[in-house]
């Protein structure tokens, strides 16, 4: 009896692991992959930024926004992040948008500035903490430039910022074309 139970318990152990291991990974989310990738490596090279994760938001394999969240291990001006910002969300989109396979999983072709989120987390490798006046965290989201700054007592809040000051992408490029 025993050996019946011990022999079932592995049977089931076995097709489980074999359900994980012959699962085919959809193609959207491949290529999704993919586009997250080159951007990444680019972005390691380009700029040093360290890869932290993926955003994605794509019910039934429908995409409607992806994202990329990087480290970086040095503070940044207000003028440089926003530079290598702006550089970053403008490369992601021109990069989802240009591959043509990509497009019967988006929700929006092309995807825009409300399809993409970028987040830049400043993190110095000697784990000094960002405060205000210096910006803890640069990103992109909903359209806009999010220039995040804290302090000591909204840092215990979690998730409340001291400031965010925000400009549309319009903006952004204007102010860097002077």
């Amino acid at each position: 009896m025993k050996h019946i139970l011990y022999f079932s318990i592995g049977f089931c152990l076995l097709c489980l692991f074999c359900s994980f291991l012959f699962k085919k990974t959809p193609e959207g989310r491949k290529i999704a992959h993919e586009i997250v990738k080159g951007t990444s490596e680019e972005f390691k090279q380009k700029y040093g930024l360290r890869f932290g994760g993926v955003s994605v938001s794509a019910p039934n394999g429908v995409y409607r926004e992806l994202g990329i969240e990087f480290d970086y291990d040095r503070k940044l001006s207000k003028s440089d992040g926003r530079y290598v910002l702006f550089d970053v969300v403008t490369s992601f989109l021109d990069r989802i948008n240009s591959v043509d396979s990509f497009e019967k999983y988006m929700q929006e072709v092309p995807f825009t500035g409300e399809n993409v989120t970028i987040n830049i987390y400043i993190r110095p490798k000697d784990g000094t903490r960002i405060y205000h006046p210096d910006i803890k965290v640069f990103s992109f989201f909903n359209g806009k430039l999010r220039y995040s700054y804290d302090t000591p007592e909204s840092e215990k809040r979690k998730g409340n910022y001291y400031l965010i000051e925000t400009e549309t992408l319009e903006e952004a490029k204007e102010i860097l074309k002077h």
